[in-house]
């Protein structure tokens, strides 16, 4: 089979077969493969994949006034630093439980929202417990909350003028308490159909989540017992919801003033509201 040569054929030249140089047949007593070039050190270097998680820490602190705090967290207890930071005790003392360890992670903002992916991470089979404390004076909280076995948490969430969102993850052992003064309480439909309620009325609520309901309630609550989770969700003026991560969602409809407005404006009709119902009475003790 004779092979033409490339550059005749770019050239376009109408030469005889004969007249065309033929490149030279391999030596059949070569058993070496014909010699390359290697492209791999002039290839342009792939781009570097983010990792699927970030490094986990301890004993982080982020304040703010009216910057938001956003971002994905991995907070590991068993990670320690050799002296405890000035800003570190002060939040301590800050803390109304003083019994309790040092905080493994503070997130507080004056005016601004805070949404967290947090999780809690583990390099070892030790039950530890990490303390996290969220708070805003005016603005929403969202958390996205992960545990990895046999690691647990006791977190404290509360602001006074905004809204407190919660996804628990699947494997989540223990008790939530909700707290809201002038707001609604709602836990989401996937967690509904695995929780225990325990208490419930119009400011406050107390669930548990897992099989936490076979041990005693005030244990957990107190954190006296190290194998169970507890959250504290609270806010004054907002509404608490709690659902389940993966398979709950959440929006919140807004029916301010400026949206009815423009809802007017484009000549929609505004929806009737419904009849109010009878509200029992208080009982006095």
């Amino acid at each position: 089979m004779i092979i033409p040569d490339s550059k005749a054929q770019l050239l376009g030249m109408g030469a005889e077969p004969q007249d065309r140089e033929l490149p030279p047949l391999p030596s059949e007593t070569s058993d070496n493969p014909p010699p390359y070039e290697s492209a791999g050190q002039d290839a342009a270097p792939e781009p570097a994949v983010a990792g699927l998680d970030v490094a986990p820490t301890n004993n982080l602190v982020i304040h703010t006034r009216r910057s938001p705090i956003t971002g994905k967290f991995r907070i590991n207890p068993e990670d320690t630093i050799p002296y405890a930071p000035d800003y570190l005790r002060r939040v301590n003392k800050r803390r109304c439980y003083k019994s309790r360890p040092t905080l493994n992670a503070s997130f507080y903002t004056k005016h601004a929202p805070i949404s967290l992916d947090l999780g809690i991470v583990s390099r070892s089979h030790e039950n530890m417990t990490s303390f996290v404390e969220v708070n805003s004076r005016s603005g929403n909280i969202t958390i996205n909350l992960s545990l990895e076995a046999p690691k647990h948490i006791n977190l404290d969430v509360w602001t006074r003028r905004g809204n407190v969102v919660v996804f628990l993850p699947k494997n989540y052992f223990g008790a939530v308490k909700v707290y809201s003064k002038h707001g609604q309480i709602l836990f989401l439909p996937a967690l509904s159909r695995v929780m225990r309620l325990a208490k419930m009325n119009e400011r406050d609520a107390m669930i548990f989540v897992g099989q936490a309901g076979a041990s005693d309630p005030h244990q957990i609550e107190d954190n006296s017992t190290k194998h169970a989770d507890f959250c504290q969700l609270a806010s004054r003026h907002g509404d608490v919801v709690v659902g389940l991560r993966g398979e709950d969602t959440y929006k919140r409809e807004d029916n301010g003033f400026w949206k009815k407005l423009g809802t007017y404006l484009r000549g929609e009709a505004l929806p009737v509201p419904p009849a109010p119902a009878e509200v029992p009475a208080r009982l006095h003790v």
